[in-house]
C-alpha cells in the first residue's frame, strides 16, 4: 500500500476545480482523493485506468470550501489583486522561527523571557507544537497586560499564562489585501496570519509600516 499526503489547501482547491470544470459538487475529502489520484496517474501510462471513490458531497461545504470569503480568511485563496498580506510576511526578517508562541501551561515569566529574546511585544497562546491548527490558538499575551498583572501581583510571574491571557489576535489570510490588514490593525496591535488554514506568523503595525515605507503600494 502507498500513502499519499495531500494538504487541506490542495484538497479544497481541487474540490472547487471539480465543481468549476466538471459541474460536480463534491466535498473536501473528494478533493483529497482526486488530488492523490492525479499524482498516481502521473506514473501510469495512457492505457491504465484509475478508479477514484468520492466519499462526500459538497453540500455541507457551501459555507466554507465554496465560500470565497472563508477560503481567503483562512489563507486558502488569494483575493488581493494588488499587494497582499503575504508580501508583508515575505519582507519580514527571517531570523528565528516564523511563528513565536507560548503554551498556556508555561509560566508568565517564560512568556516575558520569550518576548524579550525575540524582540516582540505580543505572543499568541497555543496548545501543542508546530505545525499548529488555527483552532489550537487559545488567546494572546502582550507586554502591557503582563506588566499590569505583574505590578498588581508579583506572584503572577510564576502562574500559567492561561490565567492572564487575553483574547486571541484577529486573523487574516496570507492572500488577503494589505488594505484589510491596515483596517484590522486600527483596532488591534497585531494579526495572526493564516496560510492553508494554519497559523504562519504574526504581523504587527510596525511590520506593515516598515513594508509601506520601503515599497510603493
Amino acid at each position: 500500500d502507498e500513502v499519499i499526503a495531500i494538504s487541506d489547501h490542495d484538497s479544497f482547491l481541487m474540490a472547487r476545480k471539480i465543481a468549476e470544470r466538471e459541474g460536480l459538487l463534491l466535498g473536501g475529502s473528494c478533493g483529497t482523493a482526486v488530488a492523490a489520484a492525479l499524482q498516481v496517474a502521473e506514473e501510469l501510462s495512457a492505457d491504465d485506468l484509475v478508479v477514484v471513490l468520492t466519499p462526500d458531497s459538497g453540500r455541507t461545504y457551501l459555507s466554507k470550501v465554496f465560500n470565497d470569503a472563508w477560503m481567503a480568511e483562512f489563507g486558502f485563496l488569494t483575493t488581493s489583486t494588488g499587494v497582499s498580506v503575504g508580501d508583508v510576511v515575505e519582507q519580514k526578517s527571517t531570523e528565528g522561527p516564523a511563528l513565536i508562541f507560548v503554551n498556556p501551561t508555561q509560566s508568565v515569566r517564560d512568556a516575558v523571557l520569550l518576548m524579550r529574546k525575540h524582540g516582540v511585544s505580543q505572543l499568541p497562546v497555543a496548545k501543542n507544537e508546530m505545525p499548529l491548527a488555527a483552532a489550537e490558538v487559545m488567546g494572546s499575551v502582550n507586554e502591557l497586560r503582563l506588566m499590569e498583572a505583574s505590578f498588581a501581583d508579583d506572584g503572577v510571574l510564576d502562574r500559567p499564562v492561561e490565567d492572564v491571557m487575553s483574547s486571541a489576535m484577529p486573523t487574516i489570510g496570507v492572500g488577503q489585501a494589505i488594505e484589510l490588514a491596515v483596517e484590522l490593525l486600527d483596532h488591534a496591535t497585531a494579526l495572526l496570519v493564516l496560510d492553508g488554514g494554519r497559523p504562519r506568523t504574526v504581523i504587527s503595525r510596525s511590520d506593515v509600516l516598515n513594508f509601506l515605507s520601503l515599497d510603493e503600494v
